[in-house]
Parts: C-alpha cells; structure tokens; sequence
C-alpha cells in the first residue's frame, strides 16, 4: 500500500494517519498536509489498488482487505498509536479500523462517512446478490446515479461518468467547479469505481459503534447530501465519545472547499 508521510515525529502524540474516499488518493489531503505536519507526523495512504498501484488480474478490492491493509501498516511500522482521519468511503474503513483494533487508534475523525446504519434487525453483514447475468449487482440500485455512473465508466465514458458520480456524492456541478489537480487525480482512480460499486458497505450498527471507545469527531458540511448527514447523525449518537461539528456552506468535499475551517477543527480536536 502507497503512502506519503511528513512532519516530525513526537514521541507523545500520535501521527495523523488520512484515508481517502472514492475516486482519491493520497494527494486527496494536499490542502491538509503542510498545516497539519506543523503539529504532527502525518501520514496518507492510498488504499490497495487506488493511484498509484493497479489492480492485477484476479485482486480483491472491497472495504474488508482495505480495513486489514490498514492495520497491516500501522502493525508493521513503530508509529504505535495513531489518529485516524477518514472521508467518506475512508471514514467507513477508519471505523471499522477502530472497531477491529481499538489498541491501534488514539482518536478518530469522520468526514461524511460512507456507509449506512442498520435498522433494528438487519444483518449488518455485506451481501451481494446475483443479477440475471450471473453477475454481482451493485451496492446501489440500478437507477442510482452512482451506479449509472460506473457504468459508463466501466464502457469507456470516463469523465462522463466520473461528473456523474462526484455531483452525486457532492452536489450538482461539482465536477465542473473542481481543479485539474482533483480531475487528475479522479480519472488516475476511475477503473475503481466499477469495482466500488460492486462492494456491499457493511453496516454500522450500535454494537459495533459501542467498540470505538476512543474521542471521535465527525464533520459534515451543512450542504452535505441527506445521506451522509443522516448517517453521521446516527454515528454521533451510538459512538460514546462522539462530538459532531458542521461546516457552513461546505458540502462533501469539505476539506478542499473548506480547508481552513477543515484543518482548524482537526488541531483543535487533537489538541497540543
């Protein structure tokens, strides 16, 4: 797994470890890295199969095996523990990170977290269902626009697709307000997609919430759409050591938009 690193060690604070949503990678946090290494050792992972390592025939790629990529590295470096900061699809795998290996992290941060709380009685364990075609179906339904969206990238419309899926997750018109360091770094990261939306995101469910014993923050932006807000409110209840801060005016990408506000509320969180 690649990864970029920066700051100073301190032996009393634990480094800031960033993971990336869909389409990212490490150079996701650029906006974050030069503040945030003025304070900490920080690290950003680019998750199995994401830029600049491609998938070889036959890889696994799904939230699980990014999850144990994860603790993977944290075990095989001396970093002890770590802060984990995650967005999105990220915050998913930073969760579940936390849930899995609670010894491993100091603290947590949620940026819009990817993934969805379970009703009372629903098996929070991914399923995958199997179409007409013998072929996997989705995450999403068919007439979801992020699924339509990996369809035409998987037939060769990339940034067709790629618009299509970020002012899903975002709002109307991102795509085409955002720089070409973020295009870059989407079309490097579009053969991921098809293969995303083919992963079923477990669920968060209370008991698991219950395993992350740690002070967790989560952001949204006020402009965040409908789902991540709910699942983050959801999140803030059952986490019991949860604070949830919103930004005004910012919406998924909060921390390219709003990086000031983004990188002051993480300082403040993690303290001296």
């Amino acid at each position: 797994m690649a990864y970029f690193e920066t700051g100073t060690e301190h032996r009393d604070a634990p480094p800031l470890l960033l993971v990336h949503g869909s389409l990212c990678d490490f150079r996701y946090w650029e906006p974050q890295i030069a503040a945030l290494a003025e304070r900490r050792h920080v690290i950003a992972v680019s998750l199995p199969y994401f830029y600049p390592v491609s998938a070889p025939q036959g890889a696994v790629f799904g939230i699980q095996p990014h999850v144990d990529a994860l603790l993977g590295l944290i075990h095989s470096r001396s970093w002890g523990q770590v802060t984990l900061v995650g967005h999105s699809r990220g915050g998913c795998v930073a969760f579940h990170a936390a849930s899995q290996d609670p010894s491993l992290v100091d603290r947590l941060v949620l940026a819009d977290p990817g993934g969805k709380p379970a009703k009372a009685g629903e098996d929070p364990r991914p399923t995958v269902k199997i179409d007409a075609n013998g072929r996997p179906q989705g995450a999403y339904s068919a007439d979801d626009p992020r699924m339509v969206a990996a369809g035409r990238v998987e037939s060769g419309d990339i940034d067709g697709g790629l618009e299509m899926f970020v002012d899903a997750v975002s709002r109307p018109g991102y795509w085409g307000r955002s720089g070409d360091a973020f295009r870059t770094m989407a079309r490097d990261n579009a053969a991921t997609l098809p293969r995303q939306v083919r992963d079923v995101l477990p669920l968060y469910t209370r008991a698991l919430a219950s395993c992350v014993t740690v002070p967790t923050l989560i952001i949204n932006g006020d402009k965040s759409p409908p789902g991540f807000l709910a699942t983050s409110g959801t999140l803030a209840e059952w986490l019991p050591y949860a604070q949830r801060i919103v930004l005004r005016g910012a919406s998924h990408g909060m921390n390219l938009t709003h990086a000031s506000e983004f990188n002051r509320e993480i300082l403040s969180f993690i303290g001296d």
